[in-house]
């Protein structure tokens, strides 16, 4: 209340830990917020319950637990750290705020429960949840009267649904509400689209729903980051159209072998596949086509695919026909696989092209070779671990290319007007510079690089001045980290916690060669990827009487171990490697503990050692729960090879396990 003592009639809510994304009900006046939990994988006896994210929804003022409770009114325990000693948590029905830093009341008000709270594992209360990484986020509640005769609108169906979703497990749900705010249901929506990390929504004046994705790197400048629009479709829907090519550049003549079949119509009808290239007309019942490119230049491939009723899709790629693709590869010596923290590696890059020659024999100069080296703490994609692949050109180059901008411009030298790289450097820190640019593009104009006059381009749009001047823009980025043709990487990185596997070294080179007449320049990109030195579950691996389950904070591990389980860890780069820890991890209340045996090559070949872990005291990380490592040295070895692991303890029951295998460290050292 207003006068209350001890109060503040700002604060709506409190006992908050994280509250992240909040959305209010406009009809019904709740208020509804995703509450970030706590990192704890497990129940502790001597703090109390594991992490847990929430949902939570207040109809009215309330203390919603944090840091005296979490997940299902789960209390924490009373901890002195003076007197080391616990006792129990409080009662949820008369908390009491006892902190020496409170300046409020110390009687709160009845705790409120969280509307769904859920750990990392899976939890028989919210099993749609699913498992994993954890960040509740809460969205919208649709109301279909808000957006009537809207086309695409959703409709009446989802008329009070609050939509809920989670930014690392990448679903959405749809929550109906009984009338006094309890659960009715939960249900998947859209559980076949898998949305990278949903940042934010919100339904816009249309009635269609709007998803910011971040992407998929954290802290990244996301090329796959977007703004997707949802609308809903009650009639026929219409086809998406999908064209791939073969190639994409080469010499002329290039034949190119075009597919459409990844071209979909969501109701299941067939398809028609027609494709224009300049003003020849090509069609297709299947969605393959042929068609060889004569002359050089830069060509816009259309395909457009209609189904039954006359709906229609399109889309283009580009080819570039006449300018062959460049080249690139990186070498190492040494282990080809993993970095060792301490130790280095040398590398060799190789630039070759049928235009303009190669850096062997100096006809490609070392500086136009961009080669660097970065560290990647959160890991890497196993998808793109490719040794080189032609990166496409930015849209605005190409429009560049089309354009008679070529007549007046260059990339490093003044010719009539300055060269792109000095634009770029200039407007680099300018927010708006690519509104002003795109501007000066279309109208022309003088005075600021002298006398001499831009030629004014009414023919380009808005839409393909501004590609054109982002592409000028991203020339003033310069490489810190960038290295020679050759040289020496010292892995000054730590690996880390045994839970941190993921991190990676990647050796990146890049290459752009200088175009053909009036076809542009192509790029290519390699990568090189060195990895941790850890041998884990998301290996290629056989298993005998183990399972492979996702552990907290530690990912994917083997669980299950019993006497004479094993693992073989295949085609293992050995090369240099003097020794392997074996990290487990044992419940002092429901594991028996043993040994393991490491062979390689299979169980009759070298026995490299062995570690007894009923011997290791181990790392007590909290009540229960210890962390054992067991290091296993021998001589240096060459080679890729399958490393077996056998677990044992013949004292053991049959049905007890021994302990969680979590990884293996290799080191040189």
């Amino acid at each position: 209340a207003k006068d209350e003592p001890l109060t503040k009639p700002e604060i709506y809510t409190m006992g908050l830990r994280n509250p992240y994304r909040i959305s209010v009900d406009q009809k019904r006046n709740y208020l509804f917020w995703g509450e970030v939990g706590p990192d704890a994988g497990n129940d502790s006896d001597t703090r109390g319950p594991r992490g847990y994210d929430e949902f939570n929804f207040a109809k009215g003022p309330g203390f919603f637990g944090w840091p005296l409770f979490i997940g299902g009114n789960y209390p924490y325990a009373e901890y002195n750290f003076d007197k080391k000693t616990v006792s129990a948590g409080q009662d949820p029905n008369a908390p009491k705020n006892t902190s020496k830093n409170n300046t409020g009341k110390v009687d709160l008000p009845p705790l409120q429960k969280p509307f769904i709270y859920y750990p990392y594992a899976e939890t028989k209360d919210f099993p749609l949840m699913g498992t994993g990484g954890r960040n509740a986020m809460a969205g919208p509640v649709y109301y279909a009267e808000d957006f009537k005769d809207k086309p695409g609108a959703f409709p009446a169906w989802f008329n009070g649904k609050l939509i809920i979703y989670e930014w690392m497990r990448g679903w959405f749900r749809l929550v109906t509400q009984n009338e006094d705010g309890s659960i009715f249901d939960i249900e998947p929506f859209m559980a076949n689209v898998k949305f990278n990390n949903p940042m934010d929504m919100e339904f816009g004046p249309d009635g269609k729903l709007y998803v910011i994705e971040y992407g998929t790197k954290w802290f990244g400048h996301n090329e796959d980051a977007r703004l997707v629009r949802i609308d809903w479709n009650s009639g026929n829907r219409p086809p998406s159209a999908v064209l791939n090519a073969d190639q994409s550049a080469g010499v002329t003549p290039l034949v190119v072998n075009f597919s459409a079949s990844a071209s979909e119509d969501p109701d299941g009808t067939p398809l028609k596949y027609e494709l224009q290239i300049n003003e020849t007309k090509l069609a297709s019942t299947d969605g393959k086509f042929n068609f060889t490119f004569d002359k050089a230049g830069v060509y816009r491939p259309r395909l457009t695919v209609t189904d039954p009723e006359g709906v229609s899709a399109n889309t283009e790629l580009v080819i570039i026909a006449g300018n062959a693709v460049p080249q690139l590869s990186i070498a190492v010596k040494g282990n080809q696989t993993y970095f060792f923290p301490g130790a280095g590696v040398s590398y060799q890059v190789v630039a070759t092209d049928q235009e303009d020659g190669s850096t062997a024999d100096g006809k490609i100069k070392a500086e136009a070779v961009d080669v660097t080296v970065d560290f990647m703490e959160q890991g890497y994609d196993k998808t793109i671990i490719a040794q080189g692949h032609q990166r496409p050109n930015h849209p605005g180059q190409i429009l560049i290319a089309e354009s008679d901008c070529k007549s007046c411009h260059l990339i490093d030298q003044k010719s009539a007007g300055p060269a792109y790289r000095d634009v770029a450097k200039r407007y680099a820190k300018d927010p708006n510079a690519i509104e002003i640019l795109s501007a000066k593009v279309i109208k022309g104009g003088s005075g600021v690089w002298g006398d001499v006059a831009m030629s004014a381009h009414p023919q380009i749009s808005k839409e393909n001045a501004s590609q054109m001047v982002s592409y000028i823009l991203s020339l003033a980025e310069e490489k810190e980290n960038k290295l020679g043709l050759s040289g020496a990487i010292k892995f000054d990185k730590p690996v880390g916690q045994p839970g941190n596997t993921k991190s990676a070294y990647v050796i990146t080179a890049s290459y752009e060669d200088n175009g053909n007449g009036k076809v542009p320049p192509l790029s290519v990109s390699a990568n090189y990827y060195l990895r941790a030195p850890f041998l884990t579950a998301d290996d290629e691996i056989e298993v005998s009487n183990i399972r492979v389950e996702s552990l907290p904070m530690m990912g994917n591990g083997f669980v299950g171990i019993k006497d004479g389980s094993s693992v073989t860890f295949k085609n293992v780069d050995l090369t240099s490697v003097k020794s392997l820890a074996l990290n487990v991890v044992e419940l002092t209340s429901q594991h028996k503990s043993g040994a393991a045996e490491v062979y390689l090559d299979g169980l009759n070949g070298q026995k490299l050692g062995a570690v007894d872990f009923s011997k290791i005291a181990g790392n007590p990380v909290q009540s229960g729960v210890l962390v054992k490592a067991g290091k296993i040295s021998f001589a240096p070895l060459n080679g890729n090879h399958s490393v077996v692991v056998v677990f044992k303890n013949s004292m053991a029951d049959k049905a007890q396990d021994l302990f969680i295998f979590v990884n293996g460290n290799l080191a040189v050292k």
